[in-house]
């Protein structure tokens, strides 16, 4: 029940964030987030900067917000003593990049497999 009762919430975000230019709904939009996050740091003027920064910490603010809920919800289900945010956004990165067939699935789902793959009782 706490499973369903976190992805209607996540859900619930993503679409708020259709009305948003730094939509996080997908995991090819996490992606494109984390690719802001590097663009901001050569980022040629302030304008390039501020779009930059702002999508990659809407991004990264869904991440752990997300993280927080799984986490918050399923306690029994991870061992996540110690792990810092770098981390979390570390691992949902790598799992995008190591599973490009999945990113068209909702964010919730592609953050829960990695933090799943990473931190899951086995």
């Amino acid at each position: 029940m706490k499973i369903i009762v976190l992805f209607l919430f996540l859900f619930a975000i993503g679409v708020q964030a259709q009305s948003n230019p730094y939509v996080v709904e997908t995991g090819n939009d996490l992606l494109r987030g984390f690719q802001a996050c590097d663009d901001a740091k050569t980022a040629p003027n302030e304008s390039s900067l501020v779009f930059a920064e702002s999508y990659c910490h809407q991004a990264e603010g869904y991440i752990l917000g997300a993280a927080s809920v799984i986490f918050a919800t399923a306690p029994a289900k991870f061992d996540v003593g110690g792990v810092s945010n770098k981390q979390i956004y570390d691992v949902v990165r790598k799992y995008l990049v190591d599973h490009p067939e999945t990113r068209q699935k909702p964010s919730c789902v592609l953050i829960l497999g990695a933090l799943e793959e990473a931190w899951g009782k086995k």
